[in-house]
């Protein structure tokens, strides 16, 4: 526990404001939010089947917004 206790600090001071500023562009929060959103659209889209396996992907540039992160697989 210690040692992860010393790894995320070590984050926050490399990275600083960056990881808990929800705001920024390149916030990791911000962008997984929006590949969340992305999947639940898609899901409200296919909810029996869904876009198949490793479909996400493929179907993801579909549901991108400008200022979502470019989804790589």
């Amino acid at each position: 526990m210690g040692v992860g206790v010393l790894l995320v600090a070590g984050i926050f001071a490399i990275r600083g404001s960056q990881v808990t500023d929800l705001d920024a562009v390149g916030s990791p929060w911000r962008l997984r939010a929006a590949n969340f959103r992305a999947a639940g659209e898609m899901i409200g889209d296919h909810p029996w089947i869904g876009v198949g396996l490793g479909g996400f992907g493929e179907v993801y540039p579909q549901y991108r917004r400008p200022s979502d992160n470019e989804t790589q697989h």
